[in-house]
Protein backbone atom coordinates (compact mmCIF):
# COMPACT_ATOMS: atom_id res chain seq x y z
CA UNK A 1 0.00 0.00 0.00
CA UNK A 2 1.35 3.41 -0.97
CA UNK A 3 0.59 6.03 1.69
CA UNK A 4 2.26 8.88 -0.21
CA UNK A 5 0.43 10.92 -2.79
CA UNK A 6 2.47 12.38 -5.61
CA UNK A 7 1.51 15.51 -7.53
CA UNK A 8 3.32 17.23 -10.36
CA UNK A 9 3.55 20.86 -9.32
CA UNK A 10 5.65 22.25 -12.14
CA UNK A 11 6.95 20.82 -15.37
CA UNK A 12 10.11 22.47 -16.67
CA UNK A 13 10.70 21.68 -20.31
CA UNK A 14 13.53 22.91 -22.46
CA UNK A 15 15.31 21.56 -25.48
CA UNK A 16 18.26 23.87 -24.84
CA UNK A 17 19.30 22.92 -21.32
CA UNK A 18 19.25 20.25 -18.70
CA UNK A 19 18.19 21.01 -15.13
CA UNK A 20 20.42 19.22 -12.66
CA UNK A 21 19.18 20.38 -9.23
CA UNK A 22 16.56 22.59 -7.64
CA UNK A 23 15.37 23.97 -4.35
CA UNK A 24 12.33 25.89 -3.13
CA UNK A 25 13.22 29.08 -1.31
CA UNK A 26 12.99 28.55 2.45
CA UNK A 27 11.35 31.98 2.89
CA UNK A 28 9.62 32.77 -0.43
CA UNK A 29 6.79 30.37 -1.36
CA UNK A 30 6.79 31.58 -4.96
CA UNK A 31 10.52 31.24 -5.58
CA UNK A 32 12.35 28.24 -7.00
CA UNK A 33 16.11 28.05 -7.53
CA UNK A 34 17.02 25.77 -10.44
CA UNK A 35 20.51 24.67 -11.49
CA UNK A 36 21.63 23.77 -15.01
CA UNK A 37 24.32 21.66 -16.59
CA UNK A 38 25.71 24.91 -18.05
CA UNK A 39 26.68 26.16 -14.58
CA UNK A 40 23.82 28.61 -14.13
CA UNK A 41 21.37 29.21 -11.30
CA UNK A 42 17.95 30.24 -12.55
CA UNK A 43 15.60 32.06 -10.20
CA UNK A 44 11.98 31.31 -11.04
CA UNK A 45 9.64 33.81 -9.38
CA UNK A 46 6.19 32.34 -9.96
CA UNK A 47 4.49 35.61 -9.04
CA UNK A 48 6.46 37.50 -11.69
CA UNK A 49 6.84 35.04 -14.59
CA UNK A 50 5.88 31.42 -15.07
CA UNK A 51 7.25 30.87 -18.58
CA UNK A 52 10.88 31.89 -18.00
CA UNK A 53 13.30 32.59 -15.15
CA UNK A 54 13.33 36.05 -13.59
CA UNK A 55 17.10 35.95 -13.04
CA UNK A 56 19.90 33.83 -14.49
CA UNK A 57 23.24 33.88 -12.67
CA UNK A 58 26.29 32.09 -14.02
CA UNK A 59 28.19 30.45 -11.16
CA UNK A 60 30.66 28.09 -12.86
CA UNK A 61 31.63 26.60 -16.20
CA UNK A 62 30.95 23.09 -14.87
CA UNK A 63 27.58 21.41 -14.44
CA UNK A 64 25.96 22.19 -11.09
CA UNK A 65 25.32 19.04 -9.09
CA UNK A 66 23.49 20.39 -6.02
CA UNK A 67 22.05 23.54 -4.45
CA UNK A 68 21.14 24.17 -0.83
CA UNK A 69 19.64 27.37 0.59
CA UNK A 70 20.40 28.15 4.23
CA UNK A 71 19.16 30.85 6.58
CA UNK A 72 22.08 32.04 8.70
CA UNK A 73 20.11 34.87 10.32
CA UNK A 74 17.41 37.35 9.28
CA UNK A 75 19.89 39.41 7.26
CA UNK A 76 22.01 36.63 5.79
CA UNK A 77 20.72 33.85 3.56
CA UNK A 78 23.24 31.77 1.64
CA UNK A 79 23.03 29.44 -1.33
CA UNK A 80 25.58 26.63 -1.43
CA UNK A 81 26.21 25.46 -4.99
CA UNK A 82 28.38 22.44 -5.77
CA UNK A 83 29.59 21.61 -9.25
CA UNK A 84 30.75 18.49 -11.05
CA UNK A 85 34.42 19.47 -10.55
CA UNK A 86 34.02 19.28 -6.77
CA UNK A 87 34.03 23.03 -6.15
CA UNK A 88 31.69 24.55 -3.58
CA UNK A 89 30.43 28.07 -4.37
CA UNK A 90 28.74 30.13 -1.65
CA UNK A 91 26.38 32.88 -2.83
CA UNK A 92 24.55 35.44 -0.73
CA UNK A 93 20.88 35.83 -1.62
CA UNK A 94 19.83 39.47 -2.00
CA UNK A 95 17.01 41.08 -0.03
CA UNK A 96 14.36 40.62 -2.75
CA UNK A 97 15.04 36.87 -2.90
CA UNK A 98 14.77 36.53 0.89
CA UNK A 99 11.66 38.54 1.78
CA UNK A 100 8.23 37.44 0.57
CA UNK A 101 5.89 39.92 -1.00
CA UNK A 102 2.57 40.78 0.65
CA UNK A 103 0.23 37.78 0.52
CA UNK A 104 2.79 35.71 -1.41
CA UNK A 105 1.80 32.44 0.24
CA UNK A 106 -1.90 32.86 -0.53
CA UNK A 107 -1.14 34.00 -4.08
CA UNK A 108 0.96 30.91 -4.76
CA UNK A 109 -1.65 28.62 -3.20
CA UNK A 110 -4.30 30.19 -5.44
Amino acid sequence: MNIFQSKLILNFQSNDKKYTAGEWSPTRPGLILMATDEGNIEVWDLLEKTHEPSVIQNVTTAAISDVNASIINSKLHLLAVSDSCGTLHILELPWNLRHPTNNEKSSVQG
